[in-house]
């Protein structure tokens, strides 16, 4: 018995091998790439941030607006408590929080740094940065300062947003 299709009958599978063949050659290339850059030393520039972060600046200050949001629907107590946990990192970024008496009471990477105060806010140049952020309003202000990458592990360039709100100093940055 034939089909009625005559040579035609192994023109569908053969074409259906071609596109899967294609499509694992595809694939095949793509994870040949991703594992041809992910074996490359970073860049300074992308071990700074995510490759996905064009404008870090505006990110970090987008950061710090959201961790203010947060803090005005769940409250004082709820934040500190959010901000101290590793869920609330993302990237190297994170948020830090000082009282009104510049106090840290929230840091999620370092707890060490809790229940410090203005005067252990220098940096490893003797920048007194400390008393820079003290003087942050709710508008927002830019601090520089060296300060260890977490995830280098190097002493490195921070920069810093830092706003002052209800009473408290909302913080975030980025290391070059």
């Amino acid at each position: 018995m034939t089909s009625g299709n005559g040579g035609d009958s192994l023109a569908v599978p053969v074409a259906l091998l071609s596109v899967v063949a294609l499509a694992i050659a595809i694939l095949a290339l793509v994870f040949s790439l991703l594992a041809f850059i992910g074996g490359q030393a970073p860049s300074t520039a992308a071990a700074a941030h995510p490759t996905n972060v064009s404008d870090p600046n505006a990110f970090t200050q987008d950061f710090v607006n959201k961790a203010i949001k947060y803090y005005d629907s769940h409250g004082r107590a709820e934040s500190v408590e959010y901000f101290n946990t590793t869920e609330s990192v993302n990237g190297h970024w994170y948020v830090f929080i000082l009282d009104g008496d510049e106090i840290m009471i929230s840091h999620p990477l370092r707890k060490d740094r809790i229940g410090t105060g203005r005067e252990a806010r220098v940096d490893s140049t003797g920048h007194d940065y400390g008393s820079e952020m003290a003087t942050a309003t709710e508008s927002g202000k830019w601090v520089n300062y060296h300060f260890m990458n977490p995830q280098t592990g190097r002493d490195t360039l921070k920069h810093t947003w830092i706003v002052r709100h209800d009473g408290l100093y909302f913080g975030s940055g980025w290391w070059e």
